[in-house]
């Protein structure tokens, strides 16, 4: 980054510029994900992972039709797989997105479309770089139509630092629990292709064009190894979440049984032994 390009990006980021941007209704145009899950009781959200093809499809398809909210975090491979091809989803939460031409897990409109997503978030709130990223989200993406949304910080009973768990990230998964956790209604949280980087993405193995390797960026995307860096630490911090009697008097966490073969035996025993978590 030049000089100029610098001057030009801490005046985007500035307090200036944050106040310019809620002057001009830029925040109005955004509602949070906790406040759009009010009233739903079973949420269900859906990770990359190749593991979900191991779950049985009849099995699958119960599993989506106990939920009342679906959530897709990042560009789910829901085209070619054979029970999400033709399920309807509620929102499709993002990563942040500095330049869609060269990387936006954002679906093309017309897969909206066709799942009939209502809403898009991005997984960043007003504060971070004082709204740039949320100003960037709505400038790409609010000619769609689609309500918009952001991730506040929410809630969580527990510590959010990756650090505590011996990694970088907690992954989008951990930021929509914690916008799940605001909402007194949600008793249910399930966890569908979340393997904490036990597998491939469920995209990994099929070929892609030009627009696609923009929305369907590599496993390797935020780390040479994501399951030390992200997954693990992802897996502590929900072992440790469902065991916290703050989380488990009024909610439960749940995975499909699939997915215990890429959980180590400690993780497995504090999840069985918890009242807040339960295999599917």
């Amino acid at each position: 980054m030049n000089l100029i390009d610098k001057f030009n990006f801490k005046i985007r980021t500035s307090k200036f510029s944050y106040f310019y941007r809620k002057k001009f209704g830029v925040f109005s145009d955004f509602a949070t994900l906790s406040s759009d899950m009010s009233g739903k009781k079973n949420i269900l959200i859906f990770g990359k992972a190749a593991s979900i093809k191991e779950i049985n499809e009849k099995r699958l398809e119960r599993i989506i039709k106990t939920s009342d909210y679906k959530i897709l975090a990042n560009s789910v491979d829901i085209e070619n797989h054979p029970v999400l091809s033709k399920t309807n989803f509620d929102t499709q939460c993002s990563t942040r997105v500095d330049d869609p031409e060269i990387i936006s897990p954002v679906y093309s409109l017309s897969t909206l479309k066709k799942h009939k997503i209502k809403n898009l978030c991005v997984n960043a709130s007003f504060e971070y770089y004082n709204g740039l990223s949320i100003s960037r989200f709505r400038k790409y993406f609010k000619k769609y139509g689609l309500k918009l949304l952001y991730m506040d910080n929410g809630y969580s009973p527990i510590a959010e630092d990756p650090s505590t768990y011996g990694g970088k990230g907690l992954t989008i998964i951990q930021k929509i629990i914690a916008q799940a956790l605001v909402c007194k209604s949600v008793k249910k949280i399930i966890l569908i292709g979340v393997d904490f980087f036990g597998t491939k993405y469920l995209d990994s193995e099929r070929k892609k064009n030009k627009e696609d390797l923009k929305r369907f960026y590599s496993i390797n995307a935020a780390s040479k190894d994501p399951r030390s860096t992200h997954g693990i630490p992802l897996l502590k911090y929900l072992t440790n979440l469902v065991n916290c009697e703050d989380f488990y008097k009024q909610k439960k966490l749940y995975l499909p049984l699939e997915v215990e073969s890429y959980l180590d035996l400690e993780s497995i025993k504090k999840l069985n032994t918890s009242q807040g978590f339960e295999f599917l």
